[in-house]
């Protein structure tokens, strides 16, 4: 899915769906749209897709719970790699590099962000944080993660209710 000018894969109130093995390169480069879009989609599985310089983000959720988003290759997104919010989510062993930023977890309207797992993931190059939890976020856990070469900060954290253990940011 390439140069189109919106998102290049969206689920919208879509459930239990699988996006595995995808490319989404260049598109919504003039409406700041990204490579994968979920809104309110919930159990679906995101793996293994190529993210090129999309417009915006490699993958942006809102309103999104329990979906799972592995194995994925980010590149070259202006904002960021994954930007996030909904309840129960997993983001594990992704590889996402020289973009905005890495991976933020946010609560972007009324629903909200609780119990998100940020696992073995890869950030390098970001121009801002490799890996962000905003203030709203209730009880995400960020384990095992690398993060190499963030202009601002390696792990950035504003709710007490985050949990990190074993990460590495250099």
């Amino acid at each position: 899915v390439s140069r189109n000018a919106g998102t290049g894969i969206i689920l919208f109130k879509s459930s239990r769906n699988t996006v595995i093995g995808n490319s989404a390169r260049a598109n919504g480069l003039q409406l700041d749209q990204g490579g994968i879009s979920l809104n309110r989609s919930h159990h679906n599985l995101i793996e293994g897709n190529a993210l090129r310089r999309n417009g915006d983000l490699g993958v942006f959720m809102e309103i999104s719970d329990n979906n799972r988003i592995r194995k994925n290759r980010m590149f070259g997104h202006p904002e960021g790699g994954v930007i996030a919010e909904g309840h129960g989510n997993v983001f594990s062993r992704n590889r996402i590099v020289r973009g905005g930023g890495g991976i933020l977890i946010t609560k972007l309207t009324g629903h909200g962000a609780v119990g998100n797992v940020v696992r073995r993931n890869y950030v390098r190059g970001a121009r801002s944080s490799g890996i962000a939890v905003d203030n709203r976020p209730k009880r995400t856990l960020i384990r095992r993660n690398r993060v190499v070469g963030s202009r601002r900060h390696g792990i950035i954290v504003g709710s007490s209710s985050t949990k990190l253990t074993e990460n590495r940011a250099l």
